[in-house]
């Protein structure tokens, strides 16, 4: 008896010891995940960028009026990584035409691009990043369709695009065959347990559609019916049997078409989530072995953490959690369901739109028609679902009635952006549909929207299996950097340390001191002064031994850091429907003078000036010289040597991948160089024309050429290539040398000293609007402007409403202020408000 209870107690202990064991490797594990998440967050936290615009598309010699807001891609809130933004308009080619460097001391910075009135008219893209958003593999930056137009040529005879009908955005012919696509709740079919399948329909060209059908199964009886809504999603549910397999049936043009289900599995886990708006129903399965016991179910929010909850011996087939969701923020919550060992093994997003987080912008002004040149104020309170007052920052456009409808039913704002298409990677159409209203089809569709969509930050399995933080290649920039390297004079691969000292002798004397480090790196900045500065640097060897060889330093100055060419998102039909619209209010748009140069917002009235003789200035004399060296004359895309000091030790394949638009790829000798935007020649080859002073070369002549002695390169496309004729097919790369101009561009090097221009960040431009409470000789002229105001900076300290004032034009007709912003605690808003002119 004694040595049963001996053997007993024994047993029990070490079943103890293993389940104490047990609890303790898994709380190990859990640690560990919990622990990267605290680590992102706190560490890794991404950035986030917005651009609001003053309207959606634009006629030529017109200004984009820009305003950028930078954010922690978790909070909202201002981030306090980056201060700078870049901000490029590229054409349909993916070319850069435009691009700004901007700097941002708070949540945001404005900026405007001038439209010149060259650019032809068509389809543009506006794209905004950070250097620090570049250490993603699949960077997110913000795009934004931009229609340029021309005008007085009609619309349609300028750009030749296949446009769709205005009602037949959603549901599309389903002539062509439709591609199906399954998406199990949670990953994965499970046999004998209730499944929710979400699904999306498109046609071949990636739109969605809407159809009805019917799920069979491998016996050819129905299991379950469905139906696609808007964007071509929805779902249904279903119970899957062991061993049988399951279809789809589509019915199109009288032809039964099939698509196979995934196959179920045997056994595995079902994480079912119900969104009822103020709680999330989370329900929980399984039919394995092991059960649910020990497993993890958490949720988190951007990477906040906000739920977990780990299975007890009483849940190891099923559980159900009410989880309410007042508290939490909104946006994509993403819930993971981890085996005891630490593997995800089912995931599901979930949209967070609690009502308590609603804020409102309202808009009080003392009548709703005002007359033409009248004074519109403006009074604007923000408040939350209290009535208590918020503080924000906020843009804001006055813009005629079809610049808004365009805005209204095409663009993303801001809200949409940061709450759901900067976290699904920008994968979205149209994601500003999804919260237009709050009826109980668009939470159903949005739920749809997020089970047949994964989180692109977290891919668990990568995430968990780093070791330590992040690495990170590129820094975010807080301005400005000179850096560089000092080598000896004569030798360029010895690295010689050196006291180096910088000097900027604009507005005023700068200098400072550094000593390099044993490699000779330095490094100056950050730097945040706009237009150019002259700079000098000063470097010598205190360790050398003779006084006369403590100059015998080489100062080599880094190129500007060269730009990713980030991947586009896939095209959707959006500009397709921005363009009809266009069409359709031609008449509108051209009812009156269609520029107003008096008025323009971009003219800067001058004191009057008489002028006695046109006299050409040093500049206009130096590229008229330029020009007359080349065939071809001016070059949109020509890059001076010494713009890149320290580069003349460079080779010209090194200069020519500074261009944009041109790659080089591979290694001395074997590199191969592709221009984007050639015309492609008939006989298959992708090699450019290389020219060197005017005469055709082979390209093992350009390899081996040294930057140093080189006067400028000219990289040509388009039309501008086809002046070579077929030779020009796939772009022309044209090497001018310095051939002894009465001027020099090269950078003069001496021992120990060397100095050049430093561009600084773009200097915004101030939006004029007139003052017709005074009058003037300009305001004469007739004021048909279609952005009667723009402010980019707008305060809300919510003390008491804060009133804003323009004066109206000589157009007549509907007129909205667009209104877009972020409170102090990290809430995206969007408000409109519509005033009459007679």
């Amino acid at each position: 008896m004694k040595k049963n209870l001996k053997t007993t107690f024994l047993v029990t202990a070490l079943l103890c010891v293993a389940t104490s064991q047990i609890r303790s490797q898994q709380n190990n594990t859990f640690d560990g995940i919990l622990g990267r998440l605290y680590s992102y967050v706190s560490k890794e936290a991404p950035e986030k960028l917005y651009l609001h615009t003053d309207k959606e598309f634009y006629t030529k010699g017109e200004t984009i009026w820009f305003k950028s807001y930078l954010v922690n891609g978790i909070t909202h809130t201002r981030t306090y990584k980056s201060n700078v933004v870049y901000v490029e308009l590229l054409d349909s080619l993916g070319r850069v035409v435009e691009e700004r460097s901007l700097y941002a001391d708070s949540l945001g910075v404005a900026g405007d691009i001038k439209i010149k009135e060259n650019l032809p008219q068509g389809h543009y893209l506006l794209r905004s990043f950070t250097n620090y958003m570049l250490n993603n593999e699949d960077p997110v930056f913000f795009q934004k369709e931009i229609l340029v137009r021309s005008p007085k040529i009609p619309l349609a005879q300028q750009v030749q695009y296949k446009t769709l009908p205005p009602d037949n955005l959603l549901e599309k012919s389903i002539a062509d065959k439709p591609m199906v696509t399954f998406y199990p709740e949670g990953g994965n079919l499970v046999t004998g347990l209730l499944n929710t399948v979400g699904f999306k329909i498109t046609d071949p060209r990636g739109n969605g559609i809407i159809v009805k059908g019917e799920i069979r199964n491998t016996e050819n009886l129905k299991v379950a019916d469905f139906h696609s809504s808007d964007f071509g999603l929805g779902t249904f549910g279903f119970t899957p049997e062991p061993h049988m397999g399951y279809y789809a049936v589509i019915s199109v043009d009288g032809q039964e078409e099939r698509v196979a289900l995934p196959k179920p599995l045997l056994s595995g886990y079902i994480l079912n989530v119900k969104n009822m708006g103020d709680y999330v129903l989370l329900k929980v399965s399984s039919n394995t072995e092991m059960g649910l016991e020990g497993t993890l179910l958490m949720g988190h929010l951007r990477g906040n953490l906000f739920f977990k909850h780990i299975g007890k011996p009483n849940e190891k087939e099923h559980y159900s959690i009410k989880l309410l969701t007042n508290g939490l923020d909104d946006g994509v919550a993403q819930f993971t369901l981890f085996t005891n060992r630490g593997e995800p093994v089912c995931e599901r997003l979930v949209f967070i739109d609690h009502p308590n987080n609603d804020v409102t912008l309202s808009i009080a002004s003392p009548k709703e028609v005002y007359a033409q040149r009248e004074k519109v104020v403006l009074n604007l309170k923000l408040t939350d679902t209290g009535e208590e007052p918020l503080s924000g920052n906020l843009s804001m456009s006055v813009v005629t009635d079809y610049h808004h409808k365009v805005n209204d039913t095409l663009a993303p704002d801001i809200k949409s952006w940061l709450l759901l298409d900067s976290d699904l990677g920008a994968t979205v159409e149209n994601a500003a549909y999804f919260f237009k209203d709050n009826s109980l089809q668009r939470r159903d569709l949005l739920d749809a929207l997020m089970i047949t969509h994964g989180w692109r930050r977290f891919v668990w399995k990568e995430f968990l299996q780093r070791t330590g933080n992040k690495k990170v290649a590129f820094l975010p920039e807080k301005g400005i950097m000179i850096t560089g390297k000092t080598t000896a004079f004569d030798n360029k691969y010895r690295t010689r340390p050196a006291m180096v000292t910088l000097g900027i002798f604009d507005q005023g004397i700068y200098q400072e001191k550094k000593h390099t480090d044993k490699q000779g790196n330095f490094s100056f900045g950050p730097f945040t002064f706009q237009d150019s500065i002259n700079v000098v640097l000063d470097a010598i060897d205190p360790n050398a031994p003779k006084k006369s060889k403590e100059k015998d330093v080489a100062i080599h100055v880094d190129a500007p850091q060269l730009k990713v060419v980030p991947k586009g998102r896939q095209k959707t039909n959006s500009f397709q429907r921005t363009l009809t619209y266009v069409q359709e209010h031609m008449g509108v748009v051209d009812d009156g003078p269609f520029y107003t140069l008096v008025n323009d917002s971009t003219i800067i009235e001058l004191d009057e000036v008489v002028v006695n003789e046109n006299k050409k200035t040093r500049a206009e004399i130096v590229e008229e010289e330029i020009n007359a060296l080349t065939l071809h004359g001016k070059a949109r895309n020509r890059m001076f040597i010494d713009s890149f000091p320290g580069n003349e030790q460079a080779s010209v394949m090194d200069i020519l991948r500074m261009f944009p638009s041109v790659s080089v790829e591979g290694r001395f000798p074997n590199q191969i160089v592709k221009v984007r935007g050639g015309l492609n020649s008939i006989n298959l080859s992708t090699e450019p024309l290389y020219l060197l002073d005017g005469v055709q070369v082979p390209i093992d002549v350009i390899q081996g050429m040294n930057a140093f002695g080189v006067l400028f390169i000219d990289v040509l496309t388009g039309a501008e290539a086809s002046f070579y004729g077929v030779r020009g097919a796939n772009g022309v790369i044209a090497v001018y040398t310095d051939r002894g101009l009465r001027f020099s561009f090269e950078q003069k090097r001496y021992p120990g000293i060397t100095n050049f221009t430093l561009q600084g960040f773009y200097k915004t431009r101030e939006f004029h609007s007139p003052n017709y409470g005074r009058a003037k000789p300009k305001h004469k002229m007739p004021d048909y402007r279609t952005t009667l105001f723009w402010n980019p900076n707008i305060f809300m300290d919510a003390k008491s409403p804060t009133p804003i004032s323009f004066y109206t034009g000589d157009r007549t007709g509907s007129f909205w202020v667009k209104i877009e912003g972020i409170t102090k605690d990290g809430r995206p808003f969007k408000t409109d408000y519509r005033f009459e002119v007679e």
